[in-house]
């Protein structure tokens, strides 16, 4: 298991999404720039697990745990929390 340090975020990338607020149809070849919360780190306070994010896809370090990628993602690089 990944756990983040300081004020980084661990997120699952959300490849297609279809809801009422945001539609997000990213494909393989591209990063998306929305992802589950799977773990926070210590510094983070406002986000938490299991919240969908949108962050800057470019600021993100991908990462790869047992065949599932992911991506460490720095606090300041959130854009916004998306709720249903």
């Amino acid at each position: 298991m990944i756990r983040p340090i300081n004020d980084l975020i661990l997120i699952e990338p959300i490849y297609e999404r279809e809801s009422s607020i945001i539609e997000t149809p990213f494909t393989k070849e591209e990063f998306p720039a929305m992802g589950k919360v799977l773990a926070v780190g210590p510094r983070v306070k406002s986000i938490k697990e299991d919240d969908i994010i949108i962050f800057d896809r470019y600021s993100c370090d991908l990462v790869k745990d047992r065949q599932q990628e992911l991506a460490l993602v720095p606090y300041d690089s959130v854009k916004c929390i998306v709720s249903e």
